[in-house]
């Protein structure tokens, strides 16, 4: 009996852990999107995905990005113009 339990906590711990790493694969640091901007010779498309509401309360912007809703996005009426080799980092709240 405890050896199925131990199985199935180390099964189910080992789905929890494939879940996240799928989820965050494509996540970056602020460092590492820092070091993108300052390293590469043509710098990353910068996309700022906040809603509506939440990009004109916040003072916050960062320079030479651009602001497009994700509703947009997915409705593909956002116009980017960006090459295929292009790296394109998203930020968000």
């Amino acid at each position: 009996m405890a050896a199925a339990v131990i199985a199935t906590s180390l099964a189910g711990y080992g789905v929890m852990l494939s879940l996240r790493w799928r989820r965050n694969r494509f996540r970056l640091r602020p460092s590492e999107v820092l070091r993108l901007l300052e390293g590469a010779t043509e710098r990353p498309i910068l996309l700022d995905v906040r809603d509506e509401a939440t990009y004109a309360r916040s003072p916050v912007r960062i320079p030479g990005s651009k602001h497009v809703t994700e509703a947009s996005l997915e409705s593909r009426t956002a116009r980017l113009e960006v090459e295929r080799e292009r790296i394109v980092v998203a930020y968000c709240t």
